[in-house]
């Protein structure tokens, strides 16, 4: 009888290899032959399971998405300040064991070159200044094409893009929980979260204490809506 591969539990690994690759060496060691050792299993054997085009990040993404819904949304029946700030600590590792799901996201979206980066910080830009400085001209127009040429889309910036998105949706609704979701203070407190949400991973900020500063910028909010009301 032929043996039965359980490719659904092998792909769950080949997930986790790859967040924990991320997570211990960064997006740039993330490889077949990366997630084979990470396994202690043969490249071969990665091979077969993940096609070509597959993109490593993806998997490790998919794994941060399945650690954050674990116990992170569930909570019903909230309202006011307190529903804002469960909203807004879905956004952070508001627990130690979270820190590592945000991290391996953080290192993936930061690695992703972000739009409206200046020209003279591009491939396209230094490679003429070298070839000119080099060479005492600009590369020839094969080369210059090449250079210009304008990169492939990402294929994991619509998922940044979408994870961006549900930020800014998330941070209304906790604002609107308690009447100050005005565009100003949306920024604000966008911000608020994206900083904590670095330092915490970054280990300035312990989880407790994020959730703390939460608190405070919340209460304020609510100080300042009761008396302009």
């Amino acid at each position: 009888m032929p043996k039965l591969i359980d490719y659904a539990a092998r792909f769950e690994f080949l997930r986790r290899a790859s967040f924990v690759v991320v997570l211990d060496r960064g997006p740039y060691a993330l490889s077949r032959r990366g997630i084979a050792a990470a396994l202690g299993t043969s490249v071969n054997s990665v091979r077969r399971l993940l096609s070509d085009e597959a993109d490593l990040r993806e998997l490790a993404l998919g794994e941060v998405v399945q650690r954050r819904r674990q116990g992170r949304w569930g909570q019903r029946g909230l309202a006011g300040p307190g529903l804002a700030v469960h909203l807004l600590r879905t956004l952070l590792p508001d627990e130690e064991r979270r820190i590592p799901e945000e991290l391996v996201w953080l290192r993936i979206k930061i690695d992703a070159r972000p739009p409206g980066l200046p020209a003279e910080d591009s491939v396209a830009t230094l490679r003429a200044e070298y070839a000119l400085a080099d060479r005492g001209c600009l590369p020839e127009e094969s080369d210059a094409a090449a250079a210009t040429a304008p990169a492939e889309d990402d294929p994991i910036a619509a998922r940044l893009a979408e994870d961006d998105a549900l930020v800014a949706v998330v941070v209304g609704k906790a604002l609107a929980a308690i009447g100050a979701d005005d565009e100003a203070e949306q920024r604000r407190t966008q911000a608020l979260v994206d900083g904590l949400l670095l330092s915490t991973c970054l280990g300035r900020t312990t989880p407790e204490q994020a959730v703390r500063t939460l608190e405070e910028h919340v209460g304020s909010l609510v100080v300042q809506a009761r008396q302009t009301a």
